[in-house]
Protein backbone atom coordinates (compact mmCIF):
# COMPACT_ATOMS: atom_id res chain seq x y z
CA UNK A 1 0.00 0.00 0.00
CA UNK A 2 1.31 3.39 -1.02
CA UNK A 3 1.14 6.51 0.44
CA UNK A 4 1.73 10.40 0.01
CA UNK A 5 0.73 12.93 2.73
CA UNK A 6 -0.87 16.20 1.79
CA UNK A 7 2.41 18.74 2.91
CA UNK A 8 4.73 16.30 0.58
CA UNK A 9 1.71 16.48 -2.11
CA UNK A 10 1.12 20.01 -1.74
CA UNK A 11 4.95 21.17 -1.38
CA UNK A 12 5.66 19.03 -4.80
CA UNK A 13 2.65 20.04 -6.86
CA UNK A 14 2.16 23.25 -6.13
CA UNK A 15 3.25 25.46 -2.63
CA UNK A 16 7.13 25.20 -3.49
CA UNK A 17 7.72 27.85 -5.75
CA UNK A 18 5.35 30.16 -2.91
CA UNK A 19 7.19 29.22 0.43
CA UNK A 20 10.12 29.59 -1.47
CA UNK A 21 9.49 33.52 -2.47
CA UNK A 22 7.80 33.73 0.88
CA UNK A 23 10.43 32.28 3.58
CA UNK A 24 13.44 32.25 1.13
CA UNK A 25 14.13 27.80 1.22
CA UNK A 26 16.66 26.77 -0.73
CA UNK A 27 15.31 23.43 -1.62
CA UNK A 28 11.24 21.32 -1.34
CA UNK A 29 13.63 19.14 1.43
CA UNK A 30 14.20 22.19 3.22
CA UNK A 31 10.83 23.77 3.54
CA UNK A 32 9.22 20.28 4.44
CA UNK A 33 11.81 20.02 7.58
CA UNK A 34 10.59 23.19 8.70
CA UNK A 35 6.79 22.89 8.14
CA UNK A 36 6.62 22.28 11.36
CA UNK A 37 7.57 26.21 12.40
CA UNK A 38 4.56 27.46 9.62
CA UNK A 39 1.63 25.04 10.63
CA UNK A 40 -0.88 27.77 9.75
CA UNK A 41 0.65 28.93 6.71
CA UNK A 42 0.54 25.59 5.17
CA UNK A 43 -2.81 25.24 6.55
CA UNK A 44 -4.19 28.17 4.75
CA UNK A 45 -2.30 27.46 1.49
CA UNK A 46 -3.04 24.10 1.49
CA UNK A 47 -7.22 25.20 2.00
CA UNK A 48 -6.32 28.02 -1.01
CA UNK A 49 -5.37 25.18 -3.46
CA UNK A 50 -8.60 23.27 -2.35
CA UNK A 51 -10.67 26.70 -2.31
CA UNK A 52 -12.98 25.91 -5.48
CA UNK A 53 -12.80 22.57 -5.45
CA UNK A 54 -12.28 20.48 -1.76
CA UNK A 55 -10.84 16.89 -3.38
CA UNK A 56 -8.36 18.85 -5.49
CA UNK A 57 -5.30 17.71 -3.63
CA UNK A 58 -6.55 14.60 -2.80
CA UNK A 59 -7.07 13.93 -6.59
CA UNK A 60 -3.14 14.59 -7.12
CA UNK A 61 -2.56 12.15 -3.91
CA UNK A 62 -4.88 9.30 -4.88
CA UNK A 63 -4.13 9.28 -9.01
CA UNK A 64 -0.57 8.56 -7.52
CA UNK A 65 -1.15 6.50 -4.41
CA UNK A 66 -3.37 4.37 -2.38
CA UNK A 67 -3.37 6.69 0.83
CA UNK A 68 -4.03 10.14 1.59
CA UNK A 69 -1.91 10.99 4.72
CA UNK A 70 -2.52 13.99 7.15
CA UNK A 71 -5.67 15.75 5.53
CA UNK A 72 -5.91 18.77 8.09
CA UNK A 73 -9.70 20.57 7.19
CA UNK A 74 -12.59 19.66 7.81
CA UNK A 75 -14.21 21.17 4.29
CA UNK A 76 -11.88 18.98 2.01
CA UNK A 77 -12.40 15.90 4.21
CA UNK A 78 -15.96 16.17 3.82
CA UNK A 79 -15.58 17.15 0.28
CA UNK A 80 -13.62 13.63 -0.33
CA UNK A 81 -16.11 11.71 1.37
CA UNK A 82 -18.61 13.18 -0.93
CA UNK A 83 -17.21 12.28 -3.94
CA UNK A 84 -16.31 8.78 -3.04
CA UNK A 85 -17.94 7.62 0.57
CA UNK A 86 -16.34 4.16 -0.44
CA UNK A 87 -13.09 5.89 1.38
CA UNK A 88 -12.17 4.74 4.80
CA UNK A 89 -10.93 7.40 7.19
CA UNK A 90 -8.50 6.82 9.87
CA UNK A 91 -7.17 9.14 12.69
CA UNK A 92 -3.63 7.80 15.04
CA UNK A 93 -4.49 9.17 17.72
CA UNK A 94 -1.37 10.20 20.13
CA UNK A 95 -3.40 12.30 22.31
CA UNK A 96 -1.61 11.04 25.44
CA UNK A 97 2.05 11.99 23.86
CA UNK A 98 1.43 15.32 22.00
CA UNK A 99 -0.60 18.29 22.82
CA UNK A 100 -3.41 18.72 19.88
CA UNK A 101 -3.11 20.35 17.35
CA UNK A 102 -4.33 24.08 17.33
CA UNK A 103 -7.72 24.21 14.72
CA UNK A 104 -5.44 27.19 12.78
CA UNK A 105 -4.14 24.11 11.91
CA UNK A 106 -6.21 21.21 11.96
CA UNK A 107 -9.69 21.35 12.15
CA UNK A 108 -10.41 17.37 11.12
CA UNK A 109 -11.31 15.27 14.62
CA UNK A 110 -10.72 11.96 16.15
CA UNK A 111 -14.29 12.18 15.99
CA UNK A 112 -14.99 12.65 12.05
CA UNK A 113 -12.68 9.36 11.08
CA UNK A 114 -14.14 6.03 10.72
CA UNK A 115 -11.70 4.00 12.36
CA UNK A 116 -8.98 4.90 15.64
CA UNK A 117 -5.81 4.10 16.12
CA UNK A 118 -4.20 4.26 19.29
CA UNK A 119 -0.40 5.88 19.39
CA UNK A 120 -0.26 6.42 22.88
CA UNK A 121 1.79 3.22 23.57
CA UNK A 122 4.91 1.27 22.34
CA UNK A 123 5.95 1.28 18.43
CA UNK A 124 5.39 -2.51 18.90
CA UNK A 125 1.69 -1.94 20.13
CA UNK A 126 0.87 0.29 17.34
CA UNK A 127 2.39 -2.08 14.71
CA UNK A 128 -0.07 -4.72 15.86
CA UNK A 129 -3.09 -2.29 15.70
CA UNK A 130 -1.40 -1.74 12.21
CA UNK A 131 -1.49 -4.99 11.26
CA UNK A 132 -5.04 -5.80 12.64
CA UNK A 133 -6.45 -2.88 10.70
CA UNK A 134 -4.55 -3.90 7.31
CA UNK A 135 -6.12 -7.88 7.83
CA UNK A 136 -9.35 -6.11 8.24
CA UNK A 137 -8.75 -4.26 4.77
CA UNK A 138 -7.57 -6.80 3.40
CA UNK A 139 -10.28 -9.35 3.97
CA UNK A 140 -13.16 -7.02 3.54
CA UNK A 141 -11.45 -6.23 -0.11
CA UNK A 142 -12.03 -9.97 -0.73
CA UNK A 143 -15.61 -10.30 0.29
CA UNK A 144 -16.03 -7.58 -1.74
CA UNK A 145 -14.48 -9.21 -4.58
CA UNK A 146 -16.46 -11.98 -4.14
CA UNK A 147 -19.77 -10.14 -3.88
CA UNK A 148 -19.37 -8.36 -7.06
CA UNK A 149 -17.41 -10.84 -9.14
CA UNK A 150 -18.21 -9.84 -12.89
CA UNK A 151 -20.22 -6.90 -11.78
CA UNK A 152 -19.74 -4.96 -14.54
CA UNK A 153 -22.74 -2.34 -14.55
CA UNK A 154 -22.92 -1.56 -11.44
CA UNK A 155 -25.68 -4.18 -9.92
CA UNK A 156 -24.35 -7.19 -7.68
CA UNK A 157 -24.97 -10.16 -9.71
CA UNK A 158 -25.17 -12.21 -6.71
CA UNK A 159 -28.32 -10.27 -6.06
CA UNK A 160 -31.14 -12.71 -8.37
CA UNK A 161 -34.28 -10.64 -7.40
CA UNK A 162 -34.88 -10.24 -11.36
CA UNK A 163 -38.81 -11.94 -11.65
CA UNK A 164 -38.76 -14.84 -14.37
Amino acid sequence: MSFQSSSEAALEYFLFPILKKLIGYESQEEAHKDRVNHRALWYELIKAINFNDPTTLANVIFNNKDVYCGIRNITEYNGIREADPGIISVWVDASKRCDPEDNSSCTVTAEDMDIVLHNNGTIDELKTQIGMLVEALNEAQRLTDILYEGDTDGTNPTDDTSST
